[in-house]
C-alpha cells in the first residue's frame, strides 16, 4: 500500500507541475508518464489477480488516479483491465470498499475517454454494473447509478449517429434502476 500511495502522490505531484501543459514536448512529465503507461497497466493487472483485497483497492486507486492525470491515456489497454472490474464487482469475497474503488475508476475512465473505446465491452461490463445498483450498501448502489449515467453517455453518445446498437442495454438498465427505487426507503429519499 505504501507504493501504491507512492505512486500516487508522484501522479499527483506530476499532474499539479503540468497543469494546462500539453504533452508536446518530449522532455514534459506528461509525455514522459505517457510512455510508461503500458507497463504501469500491465503490472497493475498482475496486482488485480492478487488475492489481497487491498492490494485491489490500491491498484484501481492508482488507475483512477493516472486516468485524472492524463486522460484518455487508456484507451489502448482498457480491454486488459476488463476482466479485473468484472471479477472485483462479481466476486463474493470482494468488500464493498473494492467494488466502490472499481465503479469509481469505471465512471471515471468512461468519462474521460472516447465512448468507441468502451463498446467492444459494454457486454462484459454492464451486468456487473447493474447488480452493482441492487447491492444492499448504498455507497455501492450510489456509484454504481454514476457509473450507469456514464454508461448511458457511452450506449448513445448523440442522437444523430448510432455507433452501437443500444437497444439491448436499455430495458436492463431500465429495470434495475427502478428496482432500485422501488425497494428504496421512501424516508431516505
Amino acid at each position: 500500500m505504501d507504493i501504491f500511495n507512492t505512486f500516487i502522490e508522484l501522479l499527483r505531484q506530476t499532474g499539479n507541475v503540468t497543469k494546462g501543459q500539453g504533452d508536446i514536448d518530449e522532455s514534459s512529465p506528461r509525455w514522459l508518464l505517457k510512455q510508461e503507461v503500458p507497463k504501469v497497466v500491465k503490472s497493475i493487472n498482475r496486482q488485480l489477480r492478487e488475492k489481497s483485497i487491498k492490494t485491489k483497492v490500491g491498484a484501481f486507486s492508482v488507475l483512477k488516479e493516472l486516468v485524472v492525470v492524463l486522460p484518455d491515456c487508456l484507451a489502448d489497454q482498457f480491454g486488459s483491465l476488463v476482466p479485473g472490474i468484472e471479477k472485483a464487482l462479481n466476486d463474493k469475497s470482494s468488500t464493498s470498499n473494492l467494488k466502490i474503488e472499481a465503479l469509481a475508476f469505471t465512471r471515471i475512465v468512461m468519462a474521460s475517454h472516447s465512448p468507441s473505446v468502451f463498446h467492444p465491452y459494454i457486454q462484459a461490463l454492464s451486468g456487473p454494473i447493474l447488480s452493482a445498483i441492487g447491492d444492499r450498501y448504498y455507497k455501492v448502489t450510489a456509484e454504481a447509478l454514476r457509473v450507469c449515467g456514464e454508461l448511458v453517455r457511452v450506449l448513445r453518445p448523440n442522437f444523430e449517429e448510432r455507433s452501437i446498437d443500444f437497444r439491448p442495454y436499455i430495458i436492463p438498465i431500465y429495470k434495475a434502476i427502478l428496482a432500485r427505487l422501488a425497494n428504496q426507503d421512501q424516508d431516505q429519499v
